[in-house]
């Protein structure tokens, strides 16, 4: 087991018979293999769901190496115990896992976890009640200030609006004809963007340089901000390992 997260993804997938000489020992390999993918994600889901399945890669893993089924076909373990509750998903955002946010905008009813404006994020673990309010999001959370045409204000926008704002709108680019075909307006709205976003990730970083750094979405928002990459160094990728975020086992 201590030697799981040494190893490549593509290393976990199904094994071909041109790779082994001998039939006898490709099944012996295989098993081998299945049955150690599989002590693993038992302790990952035991130690940890929410940090083990948050961002997709496990389950991802546990699927394409016919470890976990999710189609009903035979695998040693079952799908649904890669998939997050939604009260698991209300949990993940109170231990600081933002990321996806704005992608489960339009998924069912319910109650989401927001920070107040210009609150540090707590360490996963960390948050108390005063730290956190609840909001309801058909009657809590205001609109995005847009202009006439339904492009958003981001002159208008501070930090207690960045998880409102899809990653798209984050990227795209500003044109001059969506703010009325005033350049100073469009020019405006792009720099206030490049501030807000800068602000908020430098927020990130401090609040848990690891986890942030754990997350491959902010390392694409890094390019629209005023920010040098933020690649983790050796000593913070063990640290990332030590913490469970092992996403990024074939980068490495």
């Amino acid at each position: 087991l201590d030697q799981v997260d040494l190893v490549p993804q593509k290393n976990w997938r199904h094994m071909l018979d041109f790779q082994y000489d001998d039939a006898t020992v490709l099944k012996a390999e295989d098993d081998a293999r299945r049955s150690l993918l599989v002590r693993y994600f038992e302790r990952q889901l035991g130690a940890d769901r929410i940090l083990a399945l948050y961002d997709g890669y496990n389950s991802y893993l546990a699927a394409c190496s016919s470890v976990a089924s999710f189609t009903g076909s035979v695998a040693p373990m079952d799908g649904a115990q890669f998939m997050l509750s939604y009260d698991e998903l209300i949990v993940a955002q109170a231990q600081g896992f933002t990321r996806s946010w704005h992608e489960r905008w339009d998924e069912g009813k319910g109650l989401y976890w927001v920070l107040e404006a210009d609150d540090a994020l707590p360490l996963i673990g960390e948050a108390d009640g005063d730290d956190w309010v609840i909001v309801d999001r058909d009657t809590d959370i205001p609109a995005l200030p847009t202009n006439p045409g339904g492009r958003i204000e981001f002159t208008r926008l501070d930090l207690c609006h960045v998880e409102l704002v899809s990653f798209d709108n984050w990227r795209e680019f500003l044109w001059t004809v969506d703010y009325g075909n005033d350049d100073t307006n469009a020019t405006a709205n792009r720099n206030a963007r490049r501030n807000l976003l800068t602000r908020y990730l430098e927020r990130q970083l401090q609040a848990d340089r690891i986890l942030t750094q754990s997350q491959l979405e902010y390392s694409r928002l890094q390019s629209g901000t005023d920010l040098e990459p933020f690649y983790a160094t050796r000593e913070e990728k063990q640290l990332a390992r030590d913490q469970g975020l092992t996403r990024l086992w074939d980068w490495d």
